[in-house]
């Protein structure tokens, strides 16, 4: 497992902060965005994560992260997280170690969607 190649999303805050959230792959498409990715015939969509990860200067992305699912009792190890692995984008598991590529030749165009969408929500006070 590469920590740097979790996908993470600023958090729109007031005021600013170096937070950013993790993004799950769900089969919940009710709850989640408007984008819809397939691995095996199933359909998936994203969702913005309640894990978080402080980014703090001078340290790397990959140590940022570890740090945040090391260390966080709340950090849903057997979930699926967006992970981009050899340039594909797709779901990974921190408990199974497995990564499953989204079947979508569109993959890198509908997660970019995903993030103009999800940027585009108004900001919130921490």
């Amino acid at each position: 497992m590469n920590y740097s190649n979790f996908e993470l999303i600023y958090r729109n805050a007031i005021p600013p902060s170096q937070t950013y959230k993790f993004i799950n792959v769900v089969d919940d498409l009710h709850v989640a965005s408007s984008v819809i990715f397939t691995i095996q015939g199933e359909k998936y969509a994203l969702q913005t994560s309640l894990e978080s990860v402080s980014m703090y200067a001078n340290n790397p992305k990959e140590y940022c992260v570890k740090k945040s699912i090391n260390e966080s009792r709340l950090f849903l190890k057997n979930a699926w997280y967006l992970y981009k692995q050899d340039g594909v984008f797709g779901r990974y598991n921190i408990e199974k170690l497995t990564f499953e590529p989204f079947d979508d030749a569109d993959a890198e165009q509908k997660v970019h969607a995903f993030y103009y969408y999800t940027l585009r929500e108004p900001m919130v006070p921490l």
